[in-house]
């Protein structure tokens, strides 16, 4: 997207829309591509979402409570918390704050033709939302039936009435017709209720989706919520009760009724899905704060005014205190321990090889980054994070001025790489990650005069290995498995006669086999692998396992045994084959 727009309007298998892709494409081309920048948009939008937020408030309610929902917007947990992340959900709830502000102030507007304006500015609004996230038809729906019921009784509905439509289509209409021409198995997949499987292993994460507000979630499977109690710190959960309570005694007020079924559409992506992400109810949080806000009130008037200006005090000296201990204790503390929660999501080994990166490029200058080498490439958190200093991908740096270069590795074929390049540094990237493969290494290597002339042969592979990486992850193009791995043995030009080269390409391929199901393919790959590459022991225990798939158990233990005899062996090969022996008694050796 910096170079130029392929005219997608989703990304990934999830068909993600495009809208947060857009807006850090332009932050980027604004302040550059780093992780600040990375983490300075949603930071952005989530500060906009306070101020939006607080002056629709203030457009509807007195200054007592439009103050006591600023400091909840503004000091609590929820809305801190959901601009720490880069994820399009924040996009939403930034949008969501602007269309709450649009709602309120559209009907107060001075005459006919303004709020015929303001209505197709809503409509405008609305329908753009879809860009934003795929959580956004909960806002879509109660914004639409709040602004016609609102226009109901007005002069001049029918103009006003109009213009939404037409402002409401003009955006949507493209997202839909895309969405519907290749919208795949993802959002059905998600489904509780689309099989008794489903329902089976997913209603507890269903459930957690309302919990995680309130006191926590199941910690199994949980990715984005809170680390300790819930987004809602025991006094705010219970501020909220306080609230609820008073909305199902006054239900007949209008109000209150279009606000408990903001509450529940807010939370139904969550009811129905069968894994725990917080952005997915995350547009339930302007709706949860004002009911807090009138928990808060409810009990704050049953004092004199001296003691309800003592007792607000108190208590929220207290439950902002709770909030910030749980932002900058237990969650600060928790994501900085690997695999602690969301180990697949989170870049522990990429995040260590940056703090190797870093303090090299200061004292070096830029350098050349191969990260596309490793077996699982999906995660580019590193190319972004290292960008400002990698002269492979920032074209404002020289590749030719580069003074060293980087390169991430299975640390199974780091030896091969001491020997070539004697004069780097390697650090071992997985310690306490337990990886079967041996996790990740990284190598630090001056670029010496005789170490140019290999440059071409591994940029060129790095970019193919990239390539196909990056068409596989955002499923740009609809192919097979085998049509796939066909692309993939088709790069064996780019990597004859470089061992090491050799060597992750089969590695690629063995992968790829297995997971397609070609055990066969894949012994071919392993075998190539060892021939054409560096044989090493994890090679070897994955040729032991895919023997053991085939149902070939006395060579599986020879290959098991041949990778314990290796000096480097990161694999689990002494629990493989100490397994294998359990369920073939007769593979055990005889004391002689």
């Amino acid at each position: 997207l910096l170079k130029h727009w392929d005219g997608s309007l989703f990304y990934s298998i999830g068909r993600v829309p495009a809208g947060y892709f857009w807006a850090l494409a332009a932050c980027f081309r604004l302040f550059g591509v780093s992780l600040e920048s990375l983490w300075l948009l949603p930071a952005a939008l989530s500060f906009g979402a306070f101020l939006w937020l607080a002056l629709a408030v203030r457009k509807v309610s007195g200054r007592s409570f439009s103050f006591l929902f600023f400091c909840l917007a503004g000091l609590g947990f929820g809305p801190l918390y959901c601009g720490r992340i880069s994820h399009q959900g924040v996009l939403a709830f930034f949008w969501e704050s602007f269309c709450l502000w649009l709602a309120v102030h559209w009907p107060n507007s001075s005459g006919p033709r303004q709020r015929v304006a303001m209505a197709g500015a809503m409509g405008l609004a609305l329908g753009a939302g879809f860009y934003t996230f795929t959580s956004w038809w909960t806002v879509f729906f109660l914004l639409t039936a709040f602004t016609l019921v609102r226009m109901t009784g007005v002069k001049g509905a029918f103009p006003g009435a109009a213009a939404f439509g037409l402002g409401l289509l003009l955006p949507a209409l493209p997202f839909w017709i895309n969405l519907a021409q290749g919208a795949g198995t993802y959002f059905s997949d998600l489904f509780l209720f689309k099989n008794a499987a489903s329902l089976a292993y997913g209603w507890k994460f269903a459930l957690s989706n309302v919990t995680m507000w309130f006191w926590g979630t199941d910690p199994e499977g949980a990715c984005y919520g809170p680390v300790w109690v819930g987004i809602l710190n025991p006094l705010g959960a219970s501020a909220f009760g306080l609230g609820l309570i008073h909305l199902l005694r006054e239900w007949r007020n209008p109000w209150n009724r279009w606000l408990l079924a903001a509450l529940g559409l807010g939370l139904l992506p969550g009811i129905l899905s069968v894994s725990v992400e917080i952005y997915r109810t995350l547009p339930v949080l302007p709706f949860l704060l004002l009911v807090c806000g009138l928990g808060w009130s409810r009990l704050f008037s049953f004092q004199r005014p001296a003691r309800s200006c003592l007792l607000a005090l108190l208590c929220g000296a207290a439950s902002f205190g709770l909030d910030a201990y749980h932002l900058l204790g237990p969650y600060h503390r928790l994501w900085g321990i690997a695999g602690a929660q969301c180990p697949d999501s989170k870049s522990v080994e990429r995040w260590r090889a940056f703090q190797y990166l870093a303090p090299q490029a200061e004292s070096q200058g830029p350098g050349i980054l191969f990260t596309d080498f490793v077996l699982k490439s999906f995660d580019q958190t590193l190319t972004l994070a290292g960008y400002s200093f990698d002269a492979l991908r920032n074209p404002a740096l020289s590749v030719e001025k580069a003074r060293w270069f980087a390169v991430l590795a299975n640390p199974h074929f780091v030896p091969f790489l001491q020997k070539r390049f004697p004069e780097g540094r390697w650090f071992w990237l997985s310690g306490g990650l337990s990886r079967p493969d041996g996790g990740m290494s990284l190598g630090i290597i001056p670029l010496e005069s005789k170490d140019r002339s290999a440059l071409p042969k591994w940029l060129s592979a790095n970019a193919a290995f990239r390539k196909m990486t990056l068409e596989m992850l955002f499923q740009q193009s609809k192919k097979g498995g085998r049509e796939i791995l066909d692309e993939w043995e088709g790069l064996q030009p780019l990597v004859k006669g470089d061992p090491f080269l050799e060597s992750c390409l089969w590695e690629k391929m063995e992968f790829y086999d297995i997971l397609i199901g070609d055990l066969p393919a894949a012994l071919r790959s392993l075998q190539k692998g060892m021939s054409l590459g560096c044989p090493n022991a994890f090679f070897e225990d994955q040729m032991g396992l895919v023997l053991w798939r085939e149902n070939r158990p006395r060579e599986a233990r020879f290959w098991l045994e041949k990778a314990l005899k290796n000096k480097l062996n990161l694999t689990p090969a002494r629990q493989n084959l100490t397994e294998l022996e359990q369920i073939f008694p007769s593979l055990r050796k005889r004391p002689s």
